[in-house]
């Protein structure tokens, strides 16, 4: 959690909470793990890119994570005031932010072959099926 908010995501309320992800035939609480609370660049009430992170799976000698992270943007006067806007420009953000932080670098972006573009009927988004991967730096 400290190295997110190094990353410029502390973690703040206004979110919804209670997901989990699945990592090697098993489900993982989400992080953070307070109600109505993600990570996030701005308060709720702004446009921002916010998400949560799943796990530690340890194996093999390392610890696993994964996240889910979306931007949206905020109109106030609106019916919907909280709008879906880009998978790719949060997930670019956040593991931007991990990298400057300096306890994580970026170790490449990786396919996972299930791009979904174009296709109204099963993405509101762009979601491109990229995925940031992201290494713990050793500390000294």
């Amino acid at each position: 959690m400290a190295a997110c908010a190094a990353a410029g995501f502390p973690a703040r309320v206004g979110h919804s909470s209670g997901y989990k992800g699945w990592m090697d035939g098993r489900l993982y609480e989400q992080l953070p793990e307070k109600k109505d609370h993600a990570f996030s660049d701005e308060p709720f009430e702004l446009g921002n890119n916010h998400g949560r992170v799943f796990g530690p799976l340890a194996k093999g000698g390392a610890h696993y994570f994964i996240a889910s992270f979306s931007r949206e943007k905020v109109a106030p006067v609106s019916k919907i005031k909280h709008r879906y806007s880009s998978f790719n420009q949060a997930r670019d953000r956040f593991s931007a932010g991990l990298d400057r932080g300096g306890a994580y670098r970026i170790a490449a972006f990786e396919s996972l072959g299930n791009a979904i573009i174009g296709d109204p009927a099963l993405t509101t988004g762009d979601h491109d099926g990229v995925a940031a991967r992201l290494v713990a730096e050793k500390k000294d």
